[in-house]
């Protein structure tokens, strides 16, 4: 009889390994370090001179293929167990194979038994893996083909299987996606091999990420392996979606992916919630986005904390490549996961040389990056910042004999995806890409990353050189560095902040009662097709038969109005829309939202008084004004990074909170600062002052004085919804000072727009009090 009986599934997986015996005297459990053969199995002496002997080898049951217990009748106590037999059991000295034709007498000793009580010649070793951390492993070799864990992937892996939540904070290729992975494919095992949930009953690993192409790559790769996994989004069509929530319900899936606004839908949460065995593992890639401070902050991931605890998820896993400690802190924090919890590897990459030039306005960019690209062949990402240059610029290489193509948002996705799939197979493409580009794209050789164009900030930065050299050999990332960068990047950050007027036009919208209440007869409906009639005339609930009594049939569609039903009802509109929600979520209809979405309640009666919708709007205007300031510190925390006197990789790792390089107190050696010694020096292109004539031009084409900023944006060139509407951005006074700072031109703007009130206010005006108004603002 076999010492460790295997199942059939842990035979596929585990095939040869040391086997560990633990015994179970009532609530204490021992690990085995020396066993002897006995006349009635196996026999062990503790340090306090006790023989353990277990008689019936039937009571040795498997928990793993590598793991089994000893279960024991007596007490602790009726051993004669003491304090110091614990430190004898913290170790592993056989080397059993789980080998079903393996015999106990087989088993040969590891140390004698001591002679006398409270004596020991027990060895000390060196502990064998857990249970969990072997299994890890072997799922590793055998389902995803990897011979061995990377840095802190074992660690990460080995706490989500024992059942504790985790922060992986990997570099780009650092193996973040392997974290949910594996453990997603290792719960139908450990179930198993415990015997406590059979294959049906093992739950689901759900994957947040906001990347629709990331979420079909990886179930893609996936599925290859013969792993069931699944993505829910707007690209499947209704019968995939269907055949998705059929495989759900049955608990035929390991993980299934989905983008965080999908938690908004309420029929989907509750087919989470009905999964057989729950929510395993909850991951959350992308987790800085749940941080106002990261760099790439959405609301829709501040849910996912909540809806974690609501869905009583077991535990929880959130991943990111780039996390300050700031960041790291406000995810743990959001997720209640001790520092304990948090995995994280080093950003430096000891394979990439990273480089950095300074162009002047009188550099040919294109001419010095033809010259690289031909000094450094291979695969290659240029990273560009608009879209347009991405089809200019690849044009152009390709003019030149290299094999480039662009990549943008913009492009069709057929047309993305064969972009894509070329670059993967091919030695020598170039693809000229927006951020758009990069995610989640496993290719290992890629041998070049350049900046053709600043990025907003180091995470961006550091993420995006992650993706070279994946292969472990020496690749390079180029960054050049240009004032006609600062323009574009300026029009991003100056262009997200919206104006006081902005902000005093949306309270408006949202605090004036006569719109906040809907108008006299506006009735909103959902339209459905009943899809299985039996789902919705079965369903006996007082909810299901409110809906059916309301709904109207007309031709193909059955409408119903919501807000009426739930009025005349007395039913909670938030019920009505959940029935509505599981019958679409199950296939019984298919369902078509016409009119409001989404209804709101008021909880306090709205502002009133100027005073109040004035004190919102400060605070709305301050928050606006805090998020630009943090944008434009990020991109000058970039910028003092390539042209301080300092190792790159060394600013790197501090501006993350790492110590690799800084412990050994050098640099890398293979940056721009450590091979020359000198720093890149910021071309001497100061802006200029606004020009009298032009700030004039653009007051002459405006004629209102009521929002500052958008005339700066008109005279820098941030186009707005307003402009657009005004047709302005196609005159002269668009982009026209453009070589000026944005802060100035707002000065200047904001003065003008104060004298001329100022004016109004005490009944001056002249025929020409426009043009007054910009003399006096420029101090003319």
């Amino acid at each position: 009889m076999a010492c460790c009986g295997a199942s059939p599934v842990s035979q596929a997986i585990v095939p040869t390994y040391k086997t560990i015996l633990r015994i179970e005297p009532g609530p204490q459990s021992i690990y085995k370090t020396s066993w002897q053969n006995s006349r009635n199995g196996y026999a062990y002496t503790t340090k306090s001179g006790v023989v353990l002997e277990v008689a019936d080898v039937a009571n040795i049951h498997p928990i793993h293929a590598n793991h089994c217990v000893v279960r024991l009748t007596m007490d602790s106590d009726e051993f004669g167990w003491s304090s110091g037999d614990d430190e004898d059991f913290t170790s592993i000295a056989t080397d059993i194979q789980p080998d079903a034709k393996r015999k106990l007498s087989d088993i040969t000793t590891d140390a004698a038994v001591p002679a006398k009580r409270g004596k020991s010649t027990i060895k000390e070793t060196t502990p064998e893996p857990s249970p969990n951390t072997l299994l890890a492993n072997n799922i590793l070799k055998e389902r995803f083909g990897i011979d061995s864990f990377r840095l802190e992937q074992e660690k990460a892996i080995t706490r989500l299987l024992d059942g504790g939540s985790a922060v992986v904070v990997f570099p780009t290729g650092g193996g973040k996606s392997l974290c949910y992975q594996v453990p997603g494919v290792a719960f139908r095992y450990q179930d198993e091999q415990l015997g406590r949930r059979n294959a049906e009953q093992s739950g689901i690993t759900l994957v947040i990420s906001p990347l629709i192409a990331l979420m079909k790559d990886q179930v893609d790769a996936l599925l290859r392996r013969g792993i069931k996994a699944a993505v829910l989004n707007s690209s499947l069509s209704r019968d995939e979606f269907l055949a998705t929530q059929q495989d759900l319900k049955n608990g035929r899936l390991d993980l299934l992916y989905c983008a965080p606004e999908r938690l908004n839908n309420e029929g989907f949460t509750a087919s989470l919630k009905a999964v057989r065995g729950g929510i395993r593992l909850l991951a959350v890639d992308e987790a800085h986005c749940i941080s106002e401070w990261g760099h790439s902050f959405r609301p829709d991931y501040l849910k996912i904390a909540r809806f974690a605890k609501e869905a009583e998820v077991e535990r929880v896993v959130c991943l990111t490549a780039t996390a300050t400690p700031q960041v790291t802190e406000d995810i743990r924090k959001a997720f209640d996961i001790p520092e304990e919890g948090l995995f994280k590897t080093t950003m430096y990459r000891p394979n990439l040389r990273l480089l950095a030039e300074a162009n002047t306005k009188d550099t040919d960019y294109v001419a010095k990056l033809l010259v690289h690209l031909a000094k450094h062949p291979g695969p290659t990402i240029v990273y560009v910042t608009v879209q347009r240059a991405t089809e200019t610029l690849a044009a152009e290489l390709k003019k030149q004999g290299f094999n480039a193509k662009p990549y943008h948002a913009g492009m069709t996705v057929p047309l993305r995806t064969q972009t894509q799939d070329e670059f993967l197979a091919s030695k020598n493409m170039i693809v000229v890409a927006t951020i758009a580009f990069g995610m989640g794209i496993d290719k290992p050789d890629i041998r070049n990353i350049v900046h053709f164009d600043i990025p907003d900030s180091i995470e961006s930065y550091s993420q995006q050189i992650g993706r070279a050299g994946r292969d472990g050999k020496p690749s390079v990332c180029m960054f050049y560095l240009a004032t006609k960068d600062f323009y574009l990047r300026n029009i991003f950050t100056y262009g997200d902040r919206p104006s006081p007027r902005s902000l005093r036009l949306l309270m408006e919208d949202i605090c004036t009662p006569t719109r906040a209440q809907l108008k006299a007869g506006e009735t909103f409906t959902y339209i459905y097709t009943t899809k299985i009639p039996e789902i919705v005339e079965h369903d006996t609930s007082p909810t299901a038969k409110a809906i059916r009594k309301a709904s109207v049939k007309a031709y193909k569609n059955t409408y119903v109005a919501l807000e009426d039903l739930a009025e005349a009802s007395r039913i909670p509109r938030t019920d009505l829309v959940r029935k509505m929600d599981e019958w679409n979520e199950c296939g019984a209809i298919e369902l078509k939202r016409e009119g409001v979405q989404n209804v709101y309640r008021l909880e306090r009666p709205l502002p009133s008084t100027p005073k109040e919708i004035d004190d919102i709007i400060h605070k709305l205007d301050q928050c606006c004004a805090d998020m630009e300031k943090q944008n434009l510190s990020r991109t000058k925390a970039l910028l003092d990074l390539i042209t301080s006197e300092r190792c790159f990789a060394r600013s790197i790792e501090a501006y993350f909170g790492e110590a690799t390089l800084q412990k050994e107190e050098k640099g890398c050696g293979h940056c721009t600062w450590c091979e020359t010694q000198k720093r890149v020096v910021m071309p001497d292109e100061p802006p200029q002052a606004p020009d009298p004539a032009k700030v004039k031009s653009v007051l002459d084409i405006i004629p209102a004085r009521d929002d500052p900023r958008y005339l700066a944006k008109l005279a820098f060139g941030i186009k707005s919804p307003r402009m657009a509407a005004e047709g302005v951005y196609k005159t002269k006074a668009f982009e026209s000072m453009n070589v000026c700072d944005f802060p100035e031109l707002l000065k200047v703007f904001t003065g003008a727009c104060e004298r001329e009130k100022g004016e109004r206010e005490i009944g001056v005006r002249g025929g020409s009090s426009r043009g007054r108004s910009a003399s006096w603002a420029i101090g003319q």
